[in-house]
């Protein structure tokens, strides 16, 4: 099993994970919001809805679990019960559309501070 990311405070540069949309285009009420568990091995509840994985998402970055690299970002959503009755693997987060984004040496992601102390905002957005 995976080692797990770590949670709560985190300094220096890493990654979050934004839940975009549904692949299917549907609406759900975890668009736009930043992923912070998701574990495929327990079902789970997005809105009404039951789904094949556990999901928790915040309308927050700060909230966001944060990934040290993009490399256990990708390991972390790649984990899978088992494979499907037609071969593939079992990927439920992959129903949904992802974004990464880095956080910056000040804490910040996008321009919006993660946690205090990380200074003034930015005025452009870093690419």
């Amino acid at each position: 099993m995976p080692r797990e990311p770590a949670r709560g405070r985190f300094t220096g540069a890493g990654f979050v994970v934004r839940v975009l949309r549904l692949a299917s285009g549907e609406p759900t009420p975890i668009d736009g919001q930043w992923l912070v568990e998701y574990d495929p091995f327990r079902p789970g509840l997005v809105g009404r809805r039951v789904t094949l994985a556990h999901l928790v998402c915040a309308p927050d970055a700060v909230d966001a679990r944060r990934f040290g690299s993009q490399a256990a970002l990708f390991e972390y959503v790649q984990r899978s019960p088992g494979k499907r009755p037609d071969g593939f693997w079992q990927r439920p987060i992959m129903a949904y559309h992802l974004a990464s984004y880095p956080i910056d040496d000040d804490g910040r992601v996008d321009g919006v501070a993660l946690f205090g102390g990380a200074g003034p905002p930015r005025t452009e957005r870093q690419t």
